[in-house]
């Protein structure tokens, strides 16, 4: 049995996808077929873009799921998954590869998340956080969001959890909110959530 799992925002790099936009010309189609129904050329920011560019969630996320699903696509009849699944943004690229929705309708919804994504970082300057499970004796898990605030920026527990309370589901909002001076990075540049949680179990 195979399982393809599609990876979410933080696993972009410098040059993704050229090495395939070079060898095949099926890929080719697909990306460029990409960059028309966006409206601007994604590709160009994907294969010499910055690291700076590639961080920018209106731009990482359509960057991600295109990449992933190209690579399945050109597959072609190789790919035959028993199962497909996806961490948060690869839901998306895990249903457009399986065809359990439209790649152009997939695409159009990773846009526009990752727009208002965007715009939600630029009306309330940050960093990405982290949430992390914590064990609770009244829910057995209790999610709590580790913050790192830019240089300049001030904020309190209260005034977060009230931000994110009007905006997310009540299930998605964290118990708790901490701030940190930084988080634990991998080489990758991907938040050590395991690492992070051990320093607040031990």
């Amino acid at each position: 049995m195979t399982a393809y799992v599609f990876p979410g925002q933080g696993s972009q790099f410098p040059g993704m996808g050229k090495d395939r936009y070079d060898a095949d010309s099926n890929a080719r189609i697909w990306f460029e077929h990409a960059n028309d129904l966006l409206g601007f050329k994604l590709t160009d920011i994907m294969f010499s873009g910055t690291e700076a560019d590639l961080k920018q969630t209106n731009v990482t996320q359509p960057a991600i799921f295109l990449h992933s699903v190209v690579k399945a696509k050109v597959l072609g009849d190789a790919f035959q998954p028993a199962m497909v699944a996806g961490h948060s943004l690869g839901e998306f690229s895990a249903l457009a590869a399986a065809d359990a929705i439209d790649f152009e309708d997939a695409l159009q919804l990773v846009h526009i998340r990752a727009t208002e994504m965007q715009k939600c970082c630029e009306q309330v300057p940050g960093t990405m956080a982290a949430v992390i499970g914590l064990p609770d004796p009244r829910w057995g898990e209790a999610g709590r969001a580790c913050v790192v605030l830019k240089p300049g920026l001030a904020a309190d527990e209260a005034e977060l959890l009230d931000f994110m309370a009007a905006r997310l589901a009540r299930y998605k909002v964290p118990k708790s909110v901490v701030f940190r001076p930084s988080l634990p990075i991998s080489a990758a540049g991907k938040i050590l959530k395991r690492e992070l949680r051990d320093e607040y179990v031990a």
